[in-house]
């Protein structure tokens, strides 16, 4: 008898939380409200997402913490290519043997890097981060440029900024064009009310966090609507929930692109330029 082959998610954006630990401290990360535990990402949970991703899949590392402070990213990239899904990642690009994981993780089959900028120059970087790490980002950053992996830059910009102004000053700092300026936002914990509207990253992206739990988003911080481990039944039972009632609190800018065939070439930029 011929047996069934193995249902897949029909989500194509997976968030994996790698890790809910990080190396900065940010004034506007609202890390200090999540109320799961903090650690990493167990490898069973990997183990368990690879049988129901393929190569239509994208695992975008992302979350509440920094990709690279996991000790096992390199293993984690090769067990998730063995699926044939693509692999990106976002990263502070300040972590301890950022050079040497990084390194290795393009080697094991990265395919997209994605680098959270705070500033540019050492003032703005000890405003935004309280850390002293702009010199370290900015070698690490052309460390990454020199590896030829496709990357942006993206800094989260508030309303009261200049925007061409800030754009010049990081492609001049940073040495490239690939510079995106998402608008800061309010995520589903603010007291900031407004109507539901279709949202695309609540309804077509599955967020698993670094516990391995299956929440509503990766806005979720706070860990409001919990699907629990096991990935597929719980991508379901998110799907027949949405629109959730903390989306009402959230203005992410993912609500004004709207969700066509061409919208995560548009908002990820997939077809990134390289010089």
């Amino acid at each position: 008898m011929k047996m069934e082959s193995q249902k897949k998610l029909s989500e194509i954006i997976i968030d994996l939380e790698l890790s809910s630990l990080c190396n900065l401290s940010c004034t506007f990360c609202p890390r200090s409200k999540i109320k799961r535990s903090k650690h990493f990402i167990d490898l069973n949970t990997i183990d368990s997402l690879i049988p129901i991703i393929d190569e239509k899949h994208i695992i975008w590392f992302s979350g509440m913490g920094e990709p690279f402070l996991h000790p096992n990213l390199p293993e984690i990239i090769r067990r998730i290519k063995k699926s044939g899904a693509k692999v990106y990642t976002n990263t502070n690009a300040s972590a301890p043997r950022y050079k040497d994981t990084l390194d290795i993780a393009i080697k094991e089959g990265l395919d997209y890097v994605n680098i959270s900028i705070y500033g540019h120059d050492n003032e703005s970087y000890k405003t935004n981060t309280r850390k002293n790490v702009f010199d370290r980002v900015l070698d690490n950053v052309k460390f990454l440029q020199n590896l030829k992996v496709p990357y942006r830059i993206s800094y989260v910009a508030s309303s009261e900024v200049n925007k061409n102004e800030l754009r010049k000053k990081l492609e001049d700092v940073f040495g490239t064009d690939k510079i995106r300026l998402p608008q800061l936002h309010h995520r589903s914990f603010s007291s900031r009310e407004q109507s539901i509207s279709e949202c695309a990253l609540a309804q077509f992206y599955l967020f698993i966090s670094s516990d391995g739990n299956v929440f509503s988003c990766v806005n979720d911080v706070s860990g409001e609507n919990n699907f629990g481990k096991d990935i597929y039944t719980a991508a379901g039972e998110k799907r027949k929930e949405y629109p959730f009632k903390i989306c009402v609190y959230c203005d992410e800018p993912h609500r004004t692109i709207p969700y066509k065939e061409d919208y995560f070439q548009r908002v990820f930029d997939l077809s990134s330029r390289q010089k």
